[in-house]
């Protein structure tokens, strides 16, 4: 199964985190709250004392999650809920009612955070159709113990900005249209193998007022999985590795709970890991902060399973990590190296990589990210440093339009890949990326007739840029 995110729901990188809330329950109803996620700008990371101690709370709070043992539901207690609280609810009711948020929260895509004032955070987490609201509080005083709790009922997700039909016929008018109303971009359509539309949209940098074009280079969001995906099968075609291959072929020092996972069960989401191995607290950024590949796989290795392996199914970024290290291992070659000389190269494609690939590009060709986390001085990846492990093999990477063109050409169209494994590949669906920092990509996967859209407008969750995105690539189910 590939990454393949239906458009409403493609939130991309691994930096929103969001889990699925079904109900609530009368015990978590009560004084105290909890709060997860993790540092969101939203809420400062320097200002007063009891807004330090309010994102202090929260990111332990996302730590406790990530655990399993009821005696780390106790130390947590111990060591941020105020004494008042323990009292008035009791140390059975508060603990059954951590557990349960902790059951759901666990394996978090999203969170997103926002200042409510007064020593308050309000959280909002998102899977699917699913969204859940939280509310956390400190109190007035040192050392700002979390004391309140209000949690409302599951509902639904926010409704989508509707964004009105276009066909292939007007498509260039429309999209001229909504660059009027905000989105800013590159589309790049083709209908029959031939391009109909290559353009740019808006500005690629809005204070130097630089437009997109169609060289304009964007980040990418978790669009490398499909790069991780063929890389593996590659190597399959290479005599390699197979993909029904054990971990503990490449790895050493793999614990007993993870010793039956395949490569298989990484590269559809039955391996049992976490979505994600950044720690709130520890990494200042959960994407960009820098760990290496034996860290990264220490982490990934040393957490606890979601399921055993093959049992279950739940995406995790960090699967895909674990995967990059394999073909770093079985290649004897870095993971963009291999990228590069067995996918990139042949692809014919010049200006996808890693995010150092950018120090080398004309700036002015880089587009700036205008979403809810802008990374100062310039919120663009020349200047988010080197791709960490927090993300590779799912992120970190840039693209243009035109050249995820040539990649969906290439690996659907058999040029890349044997038969069998293009045949594996897949395609046919709808593949996305993004982050929080203000890039969306949306495409379709097929070889011939395709849309592919890459924004730089993207403020959240189906926000105007998405809602482009969406009705574009609908052209392709019109004739």
């Amino acid at each position: 199964m590939k990454h393949s995110i239906p458009p409403a729901e493609a939130l991309g990188n691994g930096t929103l985190r969001l889990p699925s809330f079904t109900k609530t329950t009368s015990a978590v109803v009560g004084a105290l709250l909890l709060a997860i996620g993790p540092g969101n700008p939203l809420i400062a990371q320097e200002g007063s004392p009891a807004n330090q101690a309010l994102r202090k709370r929260g990111l332990a709070f996302e730590r406790y999650v990530n655990t399993n043992a009821r005696t780390d539901t106790a130390r947590f207690i111990n060591e941020h809920v105020a004494p008042a609280t323990r009292k008035a609810l009791g140390e059975e009711q508060l603990a059954a009612s951590l557990e349960e948020i902790r059951k759901h929260c666990r394996n978090a895509g999203g969170v997103l955070w926002k200042d409510a004032g007064d020593r308050t955070l309000d959280m909002t987490f998102e899977q699917g159709p699913h969204m859940h609201e939280v509310t956390l509080a400190v109190s007035g005083e040192p050392p700002y113990w979390i004391e309140t709790l209000k949690q409302k009922a599951s509902r639904s997700t926010a409704p989508h900005v509707e964004v009105a039909p276009m066909n292939w016929n007007n498509m260039a008018e429309r999209l001229e249209e909504e660059a009027g109303k905000g989105f800013s971009g590159v589309v790049l359509a083709a209908r029959d193998g031939r391009i109909v539309l290559h353009r740019g949209f808006g500005l690629a940098n809005r204070e130097k007022r630089i437009p997109n074009t169609t060289n304009t280079v964007f980040a990418i969001g978790s669009t490398p999985i499909d790069f991780t995906h063929a890389a593996i099968l590659k190597l399959v075609d290479l005599g390699k590795l197979t993909t029904s291959d054990r971990i503990t072929r490449f790895l050493k020092d793999v614990p007993a709970d993870k010793q039956a996972i395949t490569l298989q069960h990484l590269m559809t989401g039955r391996s049992g890991l976490k979505n994600f191995h950044g720690i709130p607290g520890v990494d200042d950024d959960l994407d960009l902060s820098w760990i290496d590949r034996e860290t990264a796989l220490r982490r990934i290795l040393g957490s606890e399973l979601l399921f055993a392996p093959g049992t279950a199914e739940a995406h995790s970024h960090s699967a895909w990590g674990v995967l990059a290290a394999v073909i770093e291992i079985a290649s004897d070659q870095s993971y963009a190296d291999f990228l590069q000389e067995h996918l990139f190269e042949p692809a014919g494609m010049t200006r996808t990589g890693l995010y150092p690939i950018t120090r080398d590009l004309d700036p002015d060709q880089i587009a700036v990210g205008y979403g809810a986390n802008r990374i100062p001085p310039l919120n663009a990846p020349q200047h988010w440093g080197r791709t960490s492990w927090l993300v590779m093999g799912s992120g970190g990477m840039v693209s243009t339009a035109a050249d995820l063109y040539r990649w969906n050409r290439a690996v659907l169209g058999g040029n890349l890949l044997s038969p069998e494994s293009t045949r594996r590949y897949g395609g046919g669906d709808v593949g996305a990326g993004g982050n929080d920092r203000g890039f969306f990509t949306l495409y379709t996967q097929t070889a011939d007739t395709m849309v592919i859209v890459c924004t730089n407008s993207h403020e959240g969750p189906r926000d105007h840029a998405a809602g482009v995105a969406r009705a574009t690539v609908s052209v392709t189910r019109s004739n």
